[in-house]
């Protein structure tokens, strides 16, 4: 990758929705047997990063795991073309594994190479301390959760 190239350009996720048009990849409720209300409430989960009510913070979902970063990966390279300052809302994440942090941390990394501000409305402890661990929190302007804080 050259110097020029931003970083989100690379989609890892793009040839999945092809096959599962040619259904070559299963469903979760193909894959598993899963009743309505699961399915419901793992879509409610899934639901990608989105305006806040009043329009001041885009909203992540509760979970930013391996499965959600691919939609949000999008709306995130969307969000940097777009530029101006961006607010996050995290309070809701309840579930990050290294895939969700890594995307976060490359989101970072490429704002400030564009210049654009991101600030934090609200992070969740578990975020704040999946970023301690991992050393990310300088990166990603987070402040120890209160937990770690005791």
């Amino acid at each position: 990758m050259s110097d020029s190239e931003p970083i989100l350009a690379h989609d890892p996720l793009a040839d999945v929705a092809e096959k599962l048009e040619h259904g070559e990849v299963a469903t979760l409720a193909q894959d598993n047997a899963v009743g309505d209300a699961d399915v419901a409430a793992r879509e409610a989960a899934e639901t990608p990063a989105a305006p806040d009510e009043d329009g001041t913070a885009f909203v992540l979902p509760g979970q930013l795991g391996i499965q959600d970063v691919g939609e949000l990966h999008g709306l995130l390279r969307d969000m940097l073309d777009a530029g101006g300052e961006i607010r996050f809302d995290a309070s809701a994440v309840d579930n990050v594994d290294g895939a969700g942090m890594q995307l976060l941390a490359v989101f970072f990394k490429e704002a400030v190479t564009h210049g654009i501000q991101v600030e934090w409305r609200g992070v969740s402890n578990t975020l704040a301390e999946a970023a301690g661990v991992l050393g990310l929190r300088e990166l990603l302007n987070i402040q120890p959760s209160e937990a770690e804080a005791r």
